[in-house]
């Protein structure tokens, strides 16, 4: 089994698309800084900036993973 943690930030639903493109180029900027990435991976994060496309295609794919190992073990959050 392969499991990894991410983390993303995401903006409210109906957002204006220029808000969430501004944020996200000035997020994926600060993730791309030299000063951000060191300290980053100091704490063993592998930082990865992208397209709002992209962060919304890894959480559709970890739903769909993950959903399936729900329901094949019947697994539950308590």
């Amino acid at each position: 089994m392969v499991s990894t943690a991410w983390q993303g930030i995401v903006a409210p639903a109906k957002t204006p698309a220029p808000i969430v493109e501004r944020l996200s180029r000035e997020l994926v900027a600060i993730v791309s800084s030299d000063e951000v990435r060191q300290k980053m991976a100091r704490l063993y994060f592998q930082p990865i900036g992208s397209a709002p496309s992209g962060l919304a295609h890894l959480m559709r794919s970890e739903v769909e993973r993950w959903g399936k190992v729900v329901r094949k073990t019947g697994a539950t959050a308590d």
